[in-house]
């Protein structure tokens, strides 16, 4: 006996049998139509690139991802991630997309409308199967997948777990639609219900707004399942051996307790989705409007009215819609009395077929139901609404509405008439949706667009004003910034976006400002900690620099940036054993993120500069393992093995490098370094002639021919180079020291020791420059002052030839009084 038939709460029409021939042809005929129709729609996306708004989070600035699949991308995936909730599925997805496609964004696009392409198949086949209506079951799913409102779902390739998730909550409705059939034929069922739970478990891997799912299928039972006895609407019993364990015929009490406990492994499925979402987010500290809880409720039942509004009117949709903070007693009892009119009518109708309508209060109750994880009860992000949010939530006012139009019409109505209806309809969400399509077109058309059809538009005005600022239109970027804080002054991300300004603009005082503004608004922001202490550590305020960056840590410890950060103040303040803390800071960044080329890269740096080569090395090749096109990486390797004596290697590396970009600067300045450190001075002059040629102010381009000009003996020349690379960049060490080295030659002893000072002043704790200086002293005739630069360079540097044996003999020559 199938659980849908003409009698109580039984569809309008039955379905024919499944294994009807024809019915299956129709089926699949329609099924391709929809999957086609759905890429023809949504193809312009094609040709659209990545946004500024998460897509770098999700894909092109998240390194986990952009390593492809791998054994260590799906561990992350399952247990390194704390990006928004726990949606594993949907890494892995991205990291098969970068694997297949790797950063063109048009695969990207492609594979998440093939997912929404199978979501319209699926909405056929589960409301067929549901209802037995088919061509109205054939309407809704187009009108679902064709919808303006699918536009931010589909095309946004950061929400490509509300398709994945869409596509396994389908798959959960029709296991579980086949499980009760075959419980209502008294056939064995238990195969379909573990592939309800497995598919159930897919969609909360994907994103876990699913959670509410069990109580959806509660509605179900209902109608039009008919599992569930409801009182009130008259005769109501179950399908035979469709209540689990016989108990419809104890009573609808017992039938509920039953189908409670049918869905327990459901329900404790949702319980833990939701405890880790909690924790993901309470952990992530992502970008969220500090909303009262009296508002956030007054929001919640403003959103449903609104929502309903743009279902039935898809106009002025956009990207991001502004949190009023609070709404008008007047517009919140207003869309009160709504929800409650609506709901009355629905109950009112809620008896059986053909005098009631039970499909109004299932199709009212599955919209309500699946929007509450999205309502707002919980505040995360800055918007009052999103069209994102309608994925899964509008299938029930489809179903509503269409089942109710199929009951309405005339019986007569011609089938033309209804068929035109239904492609006018359609041609007009299709229209719609294709031209909504263009707003997703660039990150500024995005934002703009937001801004034309909505007011007030804080957040929008700041995303703009990020992208402005990333090409380069600072004036504008400020502008932006400063209309979202006129808007809403303590809108913290407002104050984030105008002191990236300040820094663009050469005003770091002033970020420093709007820095502690954002955190005075939100103090939890690690990001915010952290961004402030790279800037201070930039301003030289090592103690303040510590301070914020140790807040962020505590605020989140696997934040990896703020590591880096920490590792750098350590650098800076010079202290004993810092170096040591530095790498472990480095350290436990790569454990948070080991697929870091840049963090290895730097690692290695400092390791060399450590004299740890083998450690370096190991970083080195790790790094560029990961980003085998990385030029500053390889010529930084190239120069850590040329340092280490191992000349042919660093040779080798940089004309790896010079393969890759044989034009680039950078490249051809490491090359000749390169042949300067195999002893071939010709050619490395010539090298370092020609990018000079082309960028004149090179700095080390200068200072690597003022090094080859002070060892052919041309001490003159050689200060002319390096006092031009200083020029270039009055902070280069080594143009210091080395114009020191050419001083000395010259005989300006006095000025030697000077440049040397300078060079320590930079970067202390040096024992080659502390030793220089010593010598420059000795000459000045000050062997008291080298004695103590000397033994100061023996602590920094044991290793340093002879250094010991000319104490000692400065020392017996100034106990003898004889002339150093």
């Amino acid at each position: 006996m199938p659980p849908v038939s003409p009698g109580q709460f039984a569809a309008p029409r039955p379905r024919p049998p499944d294994d009807a021939g024809a019915g299956r042809r129709r089926t699949g005929l329609v099924a391709v139509a929809l999957f086609a129709g759905t890429l023809a729609l949504f193809s312009r996306t094609l040709g659209y690139r990545f946004t500024n708004y998460d897509d770098p989070i999700y894909v092109t600035g998240n390194l986990h991802v952009q390593g492809g699949l791998s054994w260590e991308g799906v561990r992350w995936a399952f247990a390194g991630s704390r990006i928004d909730f726990w949606q594993p599925l949907t890494w892995l997805s991205h990291m098969a997309d970068v694997e297949l496609f790797g950063p063109r964004p048009w695969g990207h696009h492609l594979t998440s409308i093939l997912w929404h392409a199978a979501n319209a198949v699926l909405v056929l086949l589960v409301l067929r199967r549901l209802t037995g209506a088919f061509w109205t079951s054939a309407l809704a799913a187009a009108l679902f997948a064709w919808h303006p409102l699918r536009v931010e779902s589909v095309t946004w390739i950061t929400e490509r777990k509300d398709v994945m998730s869409g596509c396994f909550f389908l798959l959960t409705l029709w296991a579980y639609v086949v499980y009760a059939e075959r419980r209502a034929a008294g056939r064995p069922a238990r195969s379909r219900y573990a592939l309800a739970l497995a598919a159930y478990v897919g969609a909360l891997m994907c994103k876990p707004v699913v959670v509410v799912l069990p109580v959806l299928l509660l509605l179900l039972d209902v109608w039009p399942l008919r599992r569930l006895p409801v009182p009130g609407a008259g005769e109501s019993t179950p399908a035979a051996g469709s209540a689990p364990d016989g108990a419809a015929r104890a009573g609808p009490g017992r039938v509920l307790g039953a189908l409670l406990l049918e869905k327990a492994p459901f329900f404790a499925l949702a319980a833990g989705g939701g405890i880790l979402t909690l924790l993901f987010q309470a952990e992530g500290s992502a970008y969220t409007a500090q909303i009262p809880a009296p508002a956030r409720v007054a929001n919640a039942l403003v959103s449903i009215p609104r929502y309903l509004g743009r279902f039935f009117w898809p106009s002025g949709l956009a990207v991001l819609y502004p949190h009023p903070g609070a709404w008008p007693a007047g517009a919140t009892i207003a869309a009160a009395v709504l929800i409650l009119v609506i709901t009355g009518a629905a109950v009112r109708w809620f008896r059986p077929a053909p005098s009631g309508q039970p499909w109004l209060l299932i199709g009212w109750g599955w919209f309500l139901v699946m929007l509450l994880p999205n309502i707002g009860l919980i505040q995360v992000g800055y918007q009052a609404l999103a069209d994102r949010y309608t994925y899964l939530p509008m299938l029930g006012v489809v179903l509503a509405l269409l089942w109710t139009v199929r009951t309405v019409l005339p019986q007569r109505t011609p089938a033309w008439v209804t068929a035109g209806a239904a492609a006018l309809v359609l041609a007009g969400c299709g229209a719609r949706t294709w031209g909504q399509q263009a707003t997703w077109r660039d990150p500024l058309t995005l934002f703009t667009h937001a801004l034309a059809v909505t007011r007030d538009n804080y957040p929008a005005h700041t995303f703009l004003s990020y992208t402005l600022l990333t090409e380069g239109r600072v004036a504008e970027a400020e502008a932006q910034a400063r209309r979202a804080l006129e808007i809403n002054p303590r809108f913290a991300t407002g104050y984030e976006a105008l002191a990236l300004v300040h820094i663009a603009r050469g005003r770091p005082e002033e970020a420093v400002a709007a820095y502690r503004q954002e955190l005075k608004l939100n103090p939890g922001s690690a990001a915010a900690h952290r961004e402030l202490a790279d800037l201070l550590l930039q301003l030289g305020r090592l103690a303040e620099a510590d301070s914020q960056v140790r807040e962020a840590l505590r605020i989140n410890p696997r934040v990896a940036l703020a590591y880096t950060t920490l590792a750098r103040v350590e650098l800076a303040g010079g202290r004993p054993g810092s170096d040591v803390s530095a790498v472990s800071a480095y350290t436990r960044a790569l454990r948070l993120e080991p697929r870091d080329w840049m963090l290895h890269g730097e690692l290695a740096g400092l390791l060399a500069s450590l004299g740890r080569t083998a450690e370096s090395r190991e970083h080195f090749e790790t790094s560029l393992r990961l980003a085998p096109r990385n030029l500053p990486v390889r010529l930084a390797y190239a120069r850590m093995l040329g340092d280490a004596g191992q000349t042919a290697e660093a040779l080798a590396q940089v004309r790896q490098a010079a393969a890759l970009q044989p034009d680039d600067p950078a490249v051809q300045a490491g090359l000749a370094h390169a042949l300067e450190q195999t002893g071939r001075l010709d050619e490395a002059s010539s090298a370092y002639a020609a990018v000079l040629r082309r960028q004149p102010d090179d700095a080390d381009a200068l200072c690597g021919l003022g090094r080859i000009l002070l060892e052919r003996g041309q001490p003159d020349a050689a200060a002319a180079s390096l006092e031009q690379a200083l020029r270039a960049n009055p902070a280069d060490v080594t143009a210091l020291v080395l114009l020191g080295d050419a001083r000395a030659r010259q005989g300006n002893l006095a000025d030697a020791a000077a440049r040397y000072e300078q060079a320590l002043r930079l970067q202390p704790r040096d024992g080659s420059v502390e030793a220089r200086l010593g010598f420059a002293l000795l000459l000045l005739r000050r062997p008291d002052e080298a004695i103590e630069h000397w033994e100061l360079a023996l602590r920094l540097d044991p290793k340093i030839p002879g250094l010991r044996e000319r104490i000692e003999q400065v020392r017996r020559q100034a106990g003898a009084g004889a002339r150093p």
